[in-house]
């Protein structure tokens, strides 16, 4: 049942994206992204990552963007990597210590808004904000253990009854460096909720947990025919140039 959710997700996101094809004022591209960051958890167990080691929280992301106008665009993302957190509270002069690990995957489907386009009408600009927001799904594997011993305290997602992915929302913020007409430079900063409080393997009073993921990557664009059938495109390099020749009985220049 999880594989057949994660493969209907990942279907639905992939041909819903290539499918907005619709041709507007704006430049009609296709952005392929990959990023890495770190993640960072907020709930029960939250005051720093596991054993302060920033690598029990590295993540990646690839992602498929697609223009609708020139200042709206869809995203859909695949996310994976390491959550963490610990929590420390000193009692009578005996110090509790417990830490979990986590693994997980997300899948999320974005919409997003260019504000730079939005308020000055440049479609290309060189610099971009773009606020987003969105809604997908996230499978997660934790550990909880007792920071003195390392010794298992309780876990969540490996019985089956737990291994369902848990809906997920997402707010983001996003800046865009152009390089050139195809490589970006993208920053991101991205907040998500889930529907669980079992991220961290440990219930509070509070019914959902947090996670952030702040990342550094690049992003390639395509530049899709525009669907004239007078010109036609080739590996995003615009338009060829259509010449009538004056004789068409005599051969090219180039091959005489």
């Amino acid at each position: 049942m999880k594989r057949a959710v994660y493969i209907i997700t990942a279907v639905s996101l992939v041909l819903f994206v290539l499918g907005v094809s619709q041709q507007t004022k704006s430049q009609n591209t296709l952005g392929i992204g990959l990023d890495f960051g770190i993640t960072t958890f907020f709930g029960d167990v939250d005051d720093a990552p596991a054993q302060s080691d920033y690598t029990n929280n590295l993540a990646y992301r690839v992602s498929v963007n697609k223009n609708i106008w020139y200042w709206l665009a869809v995203e859909g993302h695949f996310l994976a990597g390491n959550l963490s957190g610990e929590k420390k509270k000193v009692s009578g002069g005996t110090t509790n210590y417990i830490y979990f690990t986590s693994r997980f995957v997300e899948f999320m489907l974005n919409a997003e808004i260019n504000m730079v386009p939005l308020f000055t009408k440049n479609v290309s600009p060189r610099f971009d904000v773009i606020p987003g927001g969105g809604i997908g799904f996230i499978n997660f594997k934790t550990n909880l253990y007792n920071g003195t011993d390392d010794a298992l305290i309780d876990s969540y997602g490996y019985a089956p009854e737990e291994s369902s992915p848990e809906l997920a929302m997402l707010l983001g913020l996003k800046l865009t460096y152009k390089i050139n007409e195809h490589f970006y430079i993208v920053g991101l900063t991205s907040n998500r909720i889930v529907n669980s409080d079992n991220v961290d393997s440990k219930t509070g009073q509070d019914e959902w947990d947090f996670f952030n993921y702040t990342s550094i990557g690049i992003s390639y664009k395509i530049f899709l025919n525009a669907g004239n059938s007078s010109q036609n495109s080739f590996k995003g390099f615009g338009p060829y140039p259509k010449k009538k020749r004056n004789n068409k009985k005599t051969s090219c220049p180039e091959f005489k």
